[in-house]
């Protein structure tokens, strides 16, 4: 591997889905020294990278990049093509860093095996409001979607709240939650933890996740997805059932009934 591959700085956003991370995407992909991939391990998607800020990339290096056939037959290998950035390099691209997500869901292998690499950068991005986190899982299903064409989120549905669906889904969270930390705890400099409510505050300054990729610190513009946001009362046909449950079992999402 010649040096020049090794001037690129592989950034992991670890997911478990529901936490923000498109929105986080939308806001990265507006600095010209980051090549973005939204899902390359989603099988739904063959097309995952952002090269429209950087038409001076070759067509062979953006097949490799994208080569989809490898991802189906050798998952390692074109991890590592993603990890050693293969083909790109500051100098001759501009890049300082080359950003992609991945969930559990689409390779749980992969995604644990990316933590764990010491040549990677980590975002863990999180969302410790679970009532909101449940509920937001739980209508993308019934609607199939995360985001519409307009980059809205669907919130015109209402869900019966389950108190023994809500447990389960929790229990599967914190088992996640917990190994990513685990094998992220050998490289706590290159590791950033943050939460769902934090990074769509409109008050967050995102200078500190560009210059924890490597990039210019510049500002940053709205994002294109418009996240309206909904009262957890107006999510739930039994909202009432809600709060029980939360002074009952869960007194530590009590404050988040609150807000």
């Amino acid at each position: 591997m010649s040096i020049s591959l090794n001037t690129i700085t592989p950034v992991v956003i670890l997911s478990f889905g529901r936490t923000g991370s498109n929105f986080f995407i939308s806001k990265l992909i507006q600095s010209r020294q980051l090549l973005i991939a939204w899902e390359p391990f989603n099988t739904k998607i063959n097309n995952s990278f952002e090269f429209n800020n950087f038409p001076n990339i070759s067509w062979t290096t953006r097949a490799a990049l994208e080569d989809v056939a490898l991802r189906a037959q050798d998952p390692e290998s074109y991890l590592e093509r993603l990890v050693s950035a293969q083909g790109l390099s500051r100098k001759d691209h501009g890049l300082a860093a080359l950003v992609f997500k991945l969930f559990p869901m689409h390779s749980i292998d992969m995604y644990f095996r990316a933590a764990r690499d010491p040549r990677t950068k980590c975002i863990f991005l999180t969302r410790h409001n679970q009532i909101a986190h449940y509920a937001s899982f739980v209508i993308s299903r019934i609607t199939n979607q995360y985001v519409s064409a307009g980059g809205e989120f669907n919130n015109s549905i209402k869900i019966p709240f389950d108190p023994i669906s809500f447990e389960i889904f929790c229990h599967l969270q914190d088992v996640l939650y917990f190994q990513t930390l685990d094998s992220l705890k050998e490289k706590p400099v290159n590791t950033m933890v943050l939460d769902y409510d934090t990074i769509t505050s409109e008050i967050y300054d995102f200078g500190p996740v560009l210059k924890f990729c490597g990039c210019d610190v510049v500002p940053l513009g709205p994002s294109w997805l418009h996240r309206q946001g909904q009262r957890l009362q107006d999510t739930f046909t039994n909202y009432e059932s809600v709060v029980s449950y939360c002074e009952h079992e869960r007194r530590d999402l009590l404050p988040f009934l609150q807000e």
